[in-house]
């Protein structure tokens, strides 16, 4: 049998019934916490200061308490993941929606470091954001993080709310200070595309690699003299990626039947192209036999640019890229 006993203001009382009374435990409810308080079930009593207090509401499954002297309790709920490698990613492939390719771009379930090498960032489904639309959280829902949207590059980020850990995506054209929404805190840039002619242009991502489904003729020039020039490519700005070109020529030869076109870093030095340091050589027999081609991959610099140095060229000489896509080594970033 358990009996309860209510003790009253004044004198503590017991009838002749009582044969024992056991104290098991003595406790206060801190002034103005009714039962009402707690607004949800798992919610704790936080002390926030002498004699008052907040609710600190429950946490998802698997987190725990830890303390964190910005919180208004000092204490918040986490999940004690182990911190991944600086500049991890994986996963997190970009490719145009399904629904709308124009404006909208799917981003895969995947998990990366974030760029402070603070936090973990990790979607486990997912998640499609829109670039014609400002930014508001949720898949299906815009991802412009500020102004109106236009023919240019715009990097893609995944952001996180250290306080609800709640994991999205934003584009911005900055590669490295995105306007971050309200509350979100932490960020990585994942990857890169492209918006020109009112669309983002098609692409297909394998890990770092991403190849347009259709190539862009960016160099298309005769006689252009033995000279540096700069040539701008159709790959991202803002970053330094190594582009996958094309090259041909036409009518690249010399009085004895030899020829080069380089092409080459802007950060290197400018060397005439000669003897092996040739991106693509003609060595013919006979004049007739000038046309050659070839694939290379070449670092730009932010503005998507490209050096090219030909041996020899004349009335009839011709020279030719196209860009078939890119390599962008995400990790660098963080």
């Amino acid at each position: 049998m358990f009996i309860v006993i209510k003790e009253q203001v004044g004198a503590f009382q017991i009838t002749d019934q009582v044969v024992a009374v056991i104290r098991i435990a003595d406790f206060d409810i801190p002034s103005g916490i009714t039962q009402n308080e707690f607004t949800q079930s798992g919610g704790i009593l936080v002390g926030t200061g002498a004699g008052t207090f907040i609710e600190l509401p429950p946490g998802a499954n698997g987190e725990v308490i830890i303390y964190d002297d910005t919180q208004p309790g000092g204490v918040k709920t986490d999940n004690l993941e182990t911190a991944l490698p600086r500049g991890y990613i994986d996963g997190l492939i970009l490719s145009n929606s399904a629904g709308d390719p124009t404006n909208d771009i799917d981003i895969s379930a995947g998990v990366c470091r974030d760029i402070s090498n603070t936090y973990n960032l990790a979607r486990t489904t997912t998640l499609m954001k829109k670039l014609d639309e400002a930014f508001s959280e949720g898949s299906g829902f815009g991802g412009l993080d500020t102004g109106s949207i236009a023919n240019t590059t715009y990097h893609v980020f995944l952001i996180k709310r250290s306080d609800t850990g709640a994991v999205d995506a934003l584009y911005s054209t900055s590669a490295t200070a995105p306007s971050m929404p309200a509350n979100y805190d932490s960020k990585r840039r994942i990857g890169s595309i492209v918006r020109t002619g009112g669309a983002i242009k098609a692409f297909v991502q394998d890990g770092d690699d991403f190849m347009w489904k259709a190539s862009v003729e960016d160099v298309n020039a005769t006689n252009p003299g033995t000279s540096a020039v700069t040539r701008t490519l159709t790959v991202p700005t803002g970053i330094r990626v190594n582009a996958l070109i094309a090259i041909y020529s036409d009518g690249l030869i010399s009085s004895d039947h030899a020829g080069g076109i380089l092409f080459s870093d802007l950060s290197l030095l400018d060397n005439a192209p000669s003897g092996a340091g040739i991106s693509l050589s003609h060595f013919t027999g006979a004049a007739t036999q000038t046309v050659a081609g070839t694939q290379v991959r070449v670092w730009t610099n932010t503005s998507a640019q490209v050096r090219s140095r030909i041996q020899v060229s004349g009335t009839n000489t011709i020279i030719k890229a196209n860009t078939f896509g890119w390599v962008d080594r995400r990790g660098k970033d963080a």
